[in-house]
Order: C-alpha cells, then sequence, then structure tokens
C-alpha cells in the first residue's frame, strides 16, 4: 500500500507512468538485477534509467521536478519541512498496522496498539485544527496523500485485534474516523486503493499461510 502514495502522485501530476506489479514474496530475478536492494516501490526515470526507492521520498521528489495540474505540497519551505516531519511521526503511531502484518497475536498487543491509535488521532486532530484536510483547503495536498494508505488499511490492527473497527474509530477515534472518510472520497484516493473489504479478505489469507502455521 505504501506504493499508492506514488501511484496517487503520478495520477495527481498527470505524469505518463507505467506501474510493474510483482510479488514482493518472490522478486523476479530481472527485477533485483536493475533493483539489487530489492526494495518496494522503486521509481525507474529517464533515459539512464535512474532509480529512486522509498515512497515518501519518491513523492517529494516528483512534486518538485514534474509540472502537474497543482502543486501538491506548500510553497513555504518550512511548512514543508514541518509536514514531512509530521508525517514521519504519525507514522511511528500506525504500528498496529505493522503488527497485523507481523505478530500473530494482535489481542496480546492491543493495549499498545490502542495507545498508539490515541495518540494518532490527537496528533491528527491538532494538525488538522478544524480543516477536512491536512493541505488546508478543500482538495487534499501532497500530506494527505502520502498517509492516505496508511489510514485507509488502519482499521486492520482493530479488526484483528478481535473489535469492531467501523464502531471503535466513530466511538473512539472521531478525527481518524472523519478524515478517513474524507480522504477515502477523494476521486484519485478512491481510484487506487484496494477496497478496505477486499484487502480484509487478502490480509486474512496471508495470516492464515504465513503467520499461522
Amino acid at each position: 500500500q505504501p506504493c499508492c502514495t506514488i501511484i496517487i502522485n503520478f495520477i495527481t501530476i498527470l505524469c505518463r507512468h507505467e506501474i510493474i506489479n510483482i510479488n514482493i514474496w518472490d522478486k523476479p530475478e530481472w527485477f533485483l538485477e536493475r533493483n539489487p536492494l530489492g526494495k518496494v516501490p522503486v521509481v525507474e526515470m529517464g533515459p539512464a534509467g535512474d532509480l529512486l526507492n522509498e515512497s515518501l521520498i519518491i513523492a517529494d521528489y516528483l512534486d518538485e521536478t514534474i509540472p502537474g495540474a497543482r502543486t501538491l505540497a506548500s510553497p513555504d519551505p518550512y511548512q514543508r519541512a514541518s509536514d514531512r516531519a509530521f508525517v514521519e511521526t504519525i507514522h511511528q503511531y500506525f504500528v498496529g498496522l505493522e503488527y497485523v502484518f507481523t505478530k500473530p497475536d494482535l489481542a496480546a498487543l492491543w493495549p499498545e496498539i490502542e495507545v498508539n491509535l490515541a495518540k494518532a488521532n490527537s496528533m491528527l486532530n491538532k494538525r488538522l485544527a478544524g480543516d477536512r484536510y491536512l493541505s488546508g483547503v478543500d482538495q487534499p495536498g501532497l500530506t494527505d496523500y502520502k498517509i492516505a494508505p496508511f489510514v485507509h488499511l488502519l482499521p486492520l490492527c482493530v479488526d484483528f485485534s478481535g473489535h469492531n473497527s467501523d464502531k471503535y474509530f466513530h466511538n473512539k477515534l472521531p478525527v481518524l474516523y472523519t478524515y478517513r472518510n474524507a480522504i477515502q472520497s477523494d476521486p484519485v484516493v478512491n481510484k487506487v486503493v484496494t477496497p478496505y473489504d477486499e484487502f480484509c479478505k487478502i490480509t486474512d489469507e496471508f495470516r492464515k499461510n504465513k503467520m499461522n502455521k
């Protein structure tokens, strides 16, 4: 899903591109030959085939170098730096989402997950300051698109811990609940992300096959 951040950027800035999906559990030889680190996402650019890794770094690069219909990041250098710091920090509170794919017993980790979700909700509330999007305008900006795929899937750590994510978000995490609905209503995000129910099925299959053997 971090790859979604890059796809969203490509679509939003109207940049011609080709998407190549690979099996991250069995990466093809041609991919490792061109990208020895094996990291995804990776963007290959220009006639020289220059490579760039890390979704957040790629997102910044695309917004700064490729002209689009609108600039996604703030024109103010301090605000851009502050936005990057915000993204890095709030990602730490999404640790429950990481646990969905790395820890077999989420119920045992629920107290930690719950604390971090509350911190994410509080941090987002302070940053939004009453606005619909982090961009401060009526359309999502670069910071919104950077966290959109994670916010979209964040309920996984609630559902797979044995709770009802819709009720929990509505009652305990109202800012995240409202923001998630807002970001999912964006046509670009809606076009790119995998529907939540479908991703739940994929995740359940993954956990059964990879973690509960």
